[in-house]
């Protein structure tokens, strides 16, 4: 079975479903910790062997109009990453056993999470280019003892390269 998955104006995928955790809709997110802010996703690709924490917006803040807004959006998303990290790695970990199960497949049967590519993703709809470096880069500034600790990096994508990579399926 294959999924599409959209949020802030783009639909993701399609992905087959034991390959992505869709931990926004996950029962362990309603139940546990809906107070908390996390990711969209998290979608293991096997022929990359790599797991990539996704994030998607509508928008972000220009860091030259109003650097408060921009440290608050950055902040946020980095928040959100690491919070969709924690709680699927306590999953993993059958912290909370009852929703091990919650996890797809791939995620559970995955024999060698030594050697994954860990990769805090961002994908901002709209955004050019040019404008992602400064996100990029604040971002990995943001997330660098988390980036340190568990040797994953971040990427920074617009829609039309996240399109090109097929992560995307279209803009809404």
């Amino acid at each position: 079975m294959e999924i599409i998955i959209t949020e802030s104006g783009m639909e993701f995928g399609p992905f087959k479903a034991e390959q992505v955790f869709h931990i926004e809709q996950s029962e362990i997110y309603a139940k546990l910790i809906k107070s908390f802010r996390i990711a969209d996703f998290l979608l293991i690709q096997k022929e990359h062997n790599r797991l990539l924490i996704v994030e998607a917006k509508s928008s972000s803040p220009h860091p030259g109009n109003s650097k408060e807004k921009f440290r608050e959006f950055i902040s946020n998303v980095a928040e959100k990453m690491i919070h969709a990290w924690q709680l699927t790695i306590s999953l993993l970990m059958r912290r909370h056993g009852q929703f091990h199960d919650e996890l797809p497949a791939e995620f559970r049967e995955l024999a060698n999470y030594a050697s994954l590519d860990i990769v805090f993703m961002l994908i901002i709809r709209g955004h050019k280019k040019e404008w992602l470096v400064n996100v990029k880069d604040a971002l990995d500034q943001h997330l660098r003892h988390v980036r340190k600790i568990w040797n994953a990096r971040v990427i920074v994508y617009n829609d039309e390269q996240a399109l090109s990579k097929g992560l995307v399926k279209k803009i809404i």
